[in-house]
Order: structure tokens, then C-alpha cells, then sequence
């Protein structure tokens, strides 16, 4: 828990310092960072309920690879992905 908090305090002073750039009123700021918040958490748990779904499908018709194989690959792409996402954009 303490590592999602930390992460999350990270991305949100990343987010945060470019919300000038977006020139946003002022009067509408907050009302328009909780629509974007909440447009994120449903994309969110759409993705994680399709993975989902994919994963129960794959089971019942015994095409799934055991988890630990699923886990190292998947967390290997995160990783991989995250590090290029930050090298990117520090050095872009």
C-alpha cells in the first residue's frame, strides 16, 4: 500500500505541474480534474474487468499458461513500458 501511495503522490505532482499549460479555467478547475479522474478509474476497471473476463475465458477452455509465466511476462511489459514512458518524456 505504501509503494501505490508513493507512485500515486509522484503521478499526481507530475499531472499537476503540466496544469498550466492547459490553460483551464479557473472557475470550472475542479469540476474538470474530478471528471478526468473518474473518466481514468473507468478506464481503468474496464481494462482490468476485459483482462479479466480473457483470463476466465482462457481457463474454461484450458488455454491459459500457468500464473507465474503470465505474471513474470506481464510484469516484465510494465516495466519495460513505464521505463520508456519516463525516458521519453524526461528526454524528449
Amino acid at each position: 500500500m505504501l509503494i501505490t501511495l508513493v507512485f500515486g503522490l509522484i503521478h499526481g505532482f507530475g499531472f499537476a505541474a503540466d496544469l498550466p499549460e492547459l490553460q483551464l479555467p479557473t472557475e470550472r478547475l475542479a469540476e474538470l480534474l474530478v471528471g478526468f479522474n473518474l473518466g481514468v478509474e473507468v478506464g481503468q476497471l474496464a481494462l482490468v474487468a476485459g483482462a479479466t473476463m480473457l483470463v476466465v475465458g482462457l481457463r474454461k477452455i484450458r488455454l491459459a499458461l500457468p500464473r507465474p509465466i503470465v505474471v513474470d511476462v506481464a510484469s516484465t511489459f510494465l516495466v519495460a513500458l513505464g521505463v520508456f514512458w519516463f525516458v521519453s518524456r524526461s528526454y524528449a
